[in-house]
């Protein structure tokens, strides 16, 4: 709610970035800001209009669910840190 992270996820998105991109950027934005020391904990998921989806996060890799008409699968973010 501080950062009002969904919104610049969208924000990212809108200027053409894929979703993980705008993930990834939202969290290193938020990284910049945060005071040091202070362990920061954010998983970001994204899709977009086309249906297109990505996501990241501050740890190493977070498992996020996706889902289709065609299957399903869990995968791993990329980490912003």
């Amino acid at each position: 709610m501080r950062y009002c992270a969904s919104f610049m996820v969208v924000e990212n998105m809108r200027r053409g970035m894929s979703p993980e991109e705008a993930c990834l950027e939202t969290i290193r934005r938020i990284m910049r800001f945060e005071p040091k020391g202070e362990p920061l904990k954010i998983n970001l998921v994204a899709i977009n209009k086309e249906g297109l989806f990505g996501a990241a996060g501050t740890s190493s890799s977070f498992p996020f669910a996706v889902t289709t008409r065609a299957s399903s699968s869990v995968l791993n973010s990329r980490s912003a840190a």
